[in-house]
C-alpha cells in the first residue's frame, strides 16, 4: 500500500468510546492518491473557466456588481442591500475585488475562485470514493448553476463545503467550525437555512450521543452552534425587506402562517424541490429523503440536519419566495451531500444503537444512491453548457458590439422596458442607463414602491423625448419585439407596460427601429429604437 494512503484515523479526544461511531478510514476517502486529485481539480478549473468564457452575463449576475459599482464606500453598500434578499458576503467579496482591479471582469473571476476552492475542498475532503466525487463536479450545479453562472450561489456551496470538513474537529476546534457556519449564513437566504439546520444539529448532539456530554465537548458544540445561530439571526435581520417591496409579501404573515408552513414543510419533504434530483415526480423527493433517513439511523445529528434543511426549504417557498429556480433547488441536494458527509466524520458513541442494516452495507447503499442521483445530474449539466455555448444567454453582448461599432451612440443615453434589460449591460458598456419608471441615471432597478408600476408607452416616448433634449444626447430605447401591437404587458412584480394606438403612432413618429436581438436562451430580447430621432 502506498505509504500517502496509510494515514490512521485519529481519535477523539473527548472519548475512548469512539469505535462505537461511524468510522472511516483516511486512505479510503480523505486523501487517495495526490496526482488523481490535482488531475480532476485542474480539469474542472479549466473546463469552467473555458465556459465561463463564453459565458455572456445576463441580468441576475451582473446586478450585484452594479450595486457594489454604484456604492460611494463600503457602509453605503451595506445600507443598498436592505431589499435585495440577499446577505452581505458576495457583495463584500465582489466589492474587494472590484477595488482592486477596477474591471467587471471580476464578476467572473469571484465566482471561478468560490466553485474551484468549492471542489478543492470536496475532492480532499469529502468522504466518499473519488469516482463520487469527480462526478460531483461534472453534475450541473458545480459545473454551471454554481460556477459559471456569476451569483452568489457558489460561495454559500464553498462555505458549506469547509463546515462540513470542519466537523469532524469540531470539539478540538470549534472555532473554525463556527466561522465557516457564520460566513455560510452570509451568502443567501437558503445559506441561512442549512445554517440554522447545521446550528441544531449540533445543539441537539449532546442528545443524541455519551461522546458530547463531556464539558470540553458541550462547550465546543454550543460555542459553535450558537455563534452560527447568532449570525444567521444577524445575516436574516439584513435581508428582510422594508414593507415598501413588491417582491414578497413577508410583512402580512401571522404567526398561523408560519406554523402551517411549519407542518406542510414536514410532511411534504422536499416536494417542491424536486428539479434538485432531476425528477418531473414531486412524490420522488420524499422517498429518496425517507430512503436517506433510514439509512443515516446510526447518526441522529445528521438527520436532523438534513431534515431541518427541508422543512426550512419548504417553509422558505411556501411564505416568502418561490424556489422554484434551479439555482434555489440545488441546496436540496447539497443537504444531502453534506448530511451523509457529517454522518461519516461524526467520531462520536451514539447513546442507543440504531440502524437496521449492517454499517458497511448501508454505507455501500448510500454510495449507490448518491452515484445515481449524480449521474442524473449529469443530463442537466450537459443540456445547459451546450445550450450556453450554442446560444446567447443575454443579447447584451451583441447589443454592446452594435453601440461600439457605431461611433454616434457611443455616448449615447440607453433606456429599456422592461428596465431590468438594462442591468446587464454595464458588464460590457460604460454608457448611461435610464430608469424610466423612477426617473432617475442608474443600472440597479428597484423592486419597490419608488418605482412606478403602471407605465404607459406614450409617457415612455415622452419622457425620453425631453431626456434627449435636456442631455444633448442620443437616446436608445430597447423594446420588446412584439411591442407592435396594442396591449397590456407584464414586465414583473405588478407592473406594467400600456402599449395604445397613441404611444405606437409617437414611438414610430419620433422614433427609429434600428435592430432587433432576439434568440437568447432569457427574456433578454428587444428591439433598438433610436428615440428623438
Amino acid at each position: 500500500m502506498n505509504s500517502s494512503n496509510a494515514t490512521a484515523v485519529k481519535q477523539s479526544p473527548c472519548s475512548s468510546e469512539t469505535d462505537a461511531g461511524p468510522q472511516f478510514k483516511v486512505d479510503e476517502f480523505a486523501r487517495p492518491h495526490k496526482a488523481k486529485v490535482v488531475l480532476i481539480l485542474c480539469a474542472y478549473i479549466a473546463l469552467i473557466g473555458l465556459f465561463a468564457a463564453y459565458h455572456e452575463i445576463w441580468r441576475d449576475e451582473m446586478r450585484a456588481l452594479n450595486i457594489v459599482r454604484e456604492s460611494g464606500n463600503f457602509l453605503d453598500l451595506v445600507s443598498r442591500l436592505r431589499n435585495e434578499g440577499h446577505p452581505l458576503l458576495w457583495y463584500a467579496l465582489l466589492n474587494l475585488a472590484y477595488s482592486v482591479f477596477q474591471n467587471t471582469i471580476v464578476l467572473k473571476l469571484c465566482a471561478l475562485a468560490s466553485a474551484g476552492a468549492a471542489a478543492a475542498i470536496f475532492l480532499l475532503r469529502a468522504p466518499f470514493p473519488l469516482f463520487i466525487r469527480a462526478l460531483w463536479l461534472a453534475g450541473f450545479y458545480p459545473a454551471y448553476e454554481y460556477s459559471v453562472m456569476c451569483r452568489n450561489y457558489g460561495v454559500g456551496m464553498l462555505c458549506l463545503f469547509a463546515a462540513a470538513a470542519c466537523y469532524d474537529k469540531r470539539i478540538e476546534s470549534p472555532w473554525k467550525l463556527a466561522l465557516c457556519l457564520s460566513l455560510a449564513a452570509l451568502t443567501s437566504a437558503y445559506g441561512i437555512i442549512h445554517v440554522v439546520a447545521f446550528s441544531a444539529a449540533l445543539l441537539l448532539e449532546p442528545a443524541f450521543s455519551r461522546s458530547a456530554r463531556t464539558k470540553q465537548a458541550l462547550k465546543s458544540l454550543y460555542f459553535a452552534g450558537t455563534t452560527a445561530l447568532v449570525t444567521a439571526a444577524l445575516s436574516l435581520w439584513t435581508i428582510i425587506p422594508e414593507k415598501t417591496t413588491t417582491v414578497t409579501e413577508l410583512h402580512s404573515l401571522n404567526l398561523k402562517d408560519i406554523l402551517h408552513a411549519a407542518v406542510a414543510g414536514a410532511v411534504n419533504q422536499g416536494a417542491s424541490f424536486h428539479n434538485a434530483l432531476v425528477s418531473p415526480y414531486p412524490l420522488i423527493v420524499p422517498l429518496v429523503l425517507l430512503a436517506v433517513y433510514a439509512l443515516l439511523l446510526r447518526t441522529p445529528a445528521a438527520i436532523a440536519y438534513l431534515f431541518s434543511v427541508v422543512v426550512g426549504m419548504e417553509m422558505f417557498n411556501s411564505l416568502i419566495y418561490s424556489g422554484a429556480a434551479l439555482r434555489h433547488q440545488g441546496f436540496l441536494l447539497l443537504g444531502i451531500v453534506v448530511a451523509i458527509w457529517l454522518s461519516r466524520t461524526s467520531n462520536l458513541t451514539p447513546s442507543f444503537k440504531m440502524g437496521w442494516l449492517p454499517e458497511p452495507l448501508s454505507h455501500r447503499l448510500l454510495n449507490a444512491g448518491v452515484a445515481v442521483l449524480l449521474t442524473l445530474q449529469l443530463v442537466p449539466a450537459y443540456k445547459f453548457l451546450r445550450s450556453d455555448l450554442m446560444f446567447p444567454r443575454s443579447s447584451s453582448a451583441a447589443f454592446a458590439n452594435f453601440v461600439r461599432h457605431n461611433a454616434s451612440y457611443e455616448n449615447a443615453v440607453i433606456a429599456a422596458e422592461p428596465d431590468v434589460a438594462l442591468e446587464s449591460l454595464p458588464y460590457y458598456l460604460d454608457n448611461s442607463t435610464y430608469l424610466v419608471r423612477e426617473k432617475r441615471f442608474g443600472s440597479v432597478v428597484s423592486f419597490t414602491s419608488v418605482s412606478n408600476p403602471q407605465l404607459s408607452l406614450n409617457e415612455l416616448i415622452s419622457e425620453l423625448s425631453q431626456l434627449s433634449d435636456k442631455q444633448s444626447k442620443p437616446v436608445l430605447l430597447l423594446l420588446p419585439p412584439q411591442i407592435g401591437d396594442e396591449s397590456t404587458i407584464s414586465v414583473g412584480y405588478g407592473r406594467t407596460l400600456e402599449v395604445n394606438s397613441n404611444g405606437l403612432e409617437r414611438l414610430n413618429t419620433e422614433g427609429k427601429k434600428l435592430t432587433c436581438f432576439e434568440g437568447a436562451l432569457t427574456d433578454e430580447n428587444y428591439c433598438v429604437w433610436l428615440i428623438n430621432n
